[in-house]
């Protein structure tokens, strides 16, 4: 059964024979899955430029969900520049804990405490009072009905709204083998990446879209996770264009809705898989 509840993602709509609202996120900034050196500073701000060009120019509202850990080396000044421009091109920013612990394999007190870590880094980087927006690291909210109970009422407790995923996938698979074949030279693979990952995609779209018309009765909003690598940021382009059929986009300027319907809250618990997934699989 599902209810009504309010996500205040930015929806980006598309208008189609039947009307796509997806809203979209990214997650793992400020970088993931992209070989070595891509925390490397100029190389970061290339990629991020890039994975965020075609957002901007399209005025696609967007959330990105940063592990406040990644990218260790880098100072202070140099991550808070390109989480700018993520915040430049209209992004909101979410936190998506400070090392990317599961919950699963992690003690529900440590795991807290990686949240508030990464809490007070990413205030102090973006110089926010408060960040709305909390994404668990492999969708893992907890693998019994008693630690799913602890995490809901501490991220109440401190301002946060658990983003759950409706489109679910595995983008950041695809981009480890396509850093690698990057690293290798290894031209033929990566061209083979290239051209399987947006009918990939596409066939993720088309299966929960129908699996929303069997569980709910109709169309729903939806949620799209992807990752900051280099993968999405050369082929967004793409992708975008495969998610609006009929090439119509909503821009800001038209206020995209922020209404979505999602799963209800686990005061009765959704049955979770042995990984703790309650939505997008």
């Amino acid at each position: 059964m599902l209810c009504r509840a309010t996500l205040g993602l930015l929806l980006l709509t598309f208008v189609s024979p039947a009307e796509r609202r997806v809203a979209i996120t990214i997650d793992d900034l400020p970088v993931a899955q992209s070989g070595r050196n891509a925390c490397e500073f100029s190389r970061l701000q290339d990629l991020t430029k890039r994975l965020l060009e075609p957002f901007r120019v399209g005025r696609v509202p967007l959330t990105g969900f940063v592990v406040a850990g990644n990218c260790a080396a880098l100072s202070t000044e140099h991550k808070r520049g390109v989480l700018r421009l993520w915040t430049g091109a209209g992004a909101e920013l979410g936190n998506h804990t400070y090392s990317h612990p599961g919950l699963n394999t992690t003690p529900i007190d440590k795991y807290e405490r990686d949240v508030l870590r990464a809490d007070a880094a990413l205030k102090q980087i973006l110089g926010a009072d408060r960040i709305r927006y909390f994404r668990s690291p492999m969708l893992h909210t907890g693998a019994d009905r008693t630690t799913k109970e602890r995490l809901e009422r501490f991220l109440v407790e401190h301002g946060y709204q658990q983003a759950p995923v409706t489109f679910d996938n595995s983008d950041w698979m695809f981009a480890y083998v396509y850093a690698d074949a990057r690293g290798r030279a290894d031209a033929k693979l990566a061209r083979r990446v290239r051209d399987a990952y947006v009918p990939y995609m596409e066939s993720i779209v088309e299966f929960f879209e129908k699996r929303a018309v069997e569980v709910a009765g109709r169309d729903i909003a939806q949620i799209l996770l992807m990752h900051a690598n280099r993968l999405n940021a050369e082929m967004t382009p793409k992708l975008l264009t495969m998610l609006k059929p009929a090439a119509t986009v909503s821009s800001r300027s038209k206020r995209p809705s922020r209404t979505m319907p999602i799963a209800c809250p686990t005061s009765t618990p959704a049955r979770a898989d042995s990984r703790g997934y309650t939505a997008g699989r």
